[in-house]
């Protein structure tokens, strides 16, 4: 397995702070619109994984609107896995894998989800592929994600801002995590946009369904079928 940030004491604080602090003003709505969306384009959702998972976050939205047969959590993070397991309580699996093997059988997946997952692979085309290979024919994928962004406009711009003025006020206070935290920035510069993913889930084989900007355009949600 590639060693991630994630594999080290920077996964706590990620969660104590950075993740409850975004999810209570806004990463939950995205995530709540993710499942609602996903939900809606799925015809079963008996069996469902959600890759890069952390603690549970996903889970806990979906859970509140249906039960399925399986939840799958997968995490390269130790720590976040833990804390996890400790968080829903025998409500979903756990599982240790890395992000461009997923531990399941080929079509055997009716809906996956990847939150922030892609941007960190070592290679996201087989990241994308292993998607594809997992979920079932018509199965559902729901993504969010930050996009390296195609325009800049002013709400972007601002987005950003605060952003940026969220990763530096983490530096100063935590600056052990300094070159984590530059690490975030540098790796939204270097994925694809928005259009450059739509063209490769493409090309693999999904049928985009949904493109949605998120917090002007910062991330955005894609959700995509396999045939």
């Amino acid at each position: 397995m590639e060693k991630t940030l994630f594999e080290t004491d920077f996964a706590i604080y990620y969660e104590r702070f950075i993740n409850r602090v975004s999810s209570l003003f806004f990463v939950n709505r995205w995530r709540r619109g993710m499942v609602e969306e996903t939900l809606r384009l799925s015809e079963t959702s008996d069996t469902v994984l959600d890759f890069c998972s952390g603690v549970g976050d996903v889970a806990e939205q979906f859970l509140k609107v249906r039960t399925p047969k399986l939840f799958i959590n997968c995490d390269i993070s130790l720590p976040l896995l833990r804390m996890g397991r400790e968080r829903l309580r025998g409500k979903a699996f756990f599982v240790r894998a890395d992000n461009r093997w997923f531990p399941v059988k080929g079509g055997s997946i009716d809906i996956l989800f990847t939150s922030f997952c892609v941007r960190h692979s070592p290679e996201p085309e087989r990241t994308v592929d292993e998607a594809f290979r997992s979920l079932k024919g018509k199965g559902v994928w729901g993504n969010i994600e930050f996009f390296r962004p195609e325009s800049k406009p002013i709400g972007y711009r601002l987005s950003h801002a605060m952003f940026l003025s969220f990763l530096k006020f983490n530096m100063l206070i935590a600056p052990k995590y300094a070159e984590s935290f530059r690490e975030f920035e540098r790796s939204i510069e270097g994925f694809y946009s928005v259009g450059e993913f739509k063209k490769l889930m493409e090309s693999k084989g999904f049928k985009v369904k949904t493109v949605k900007p998120l917090f002007n355009g910062l991330a955005h949600m894609t959700v995509a079928v396999k045939p």
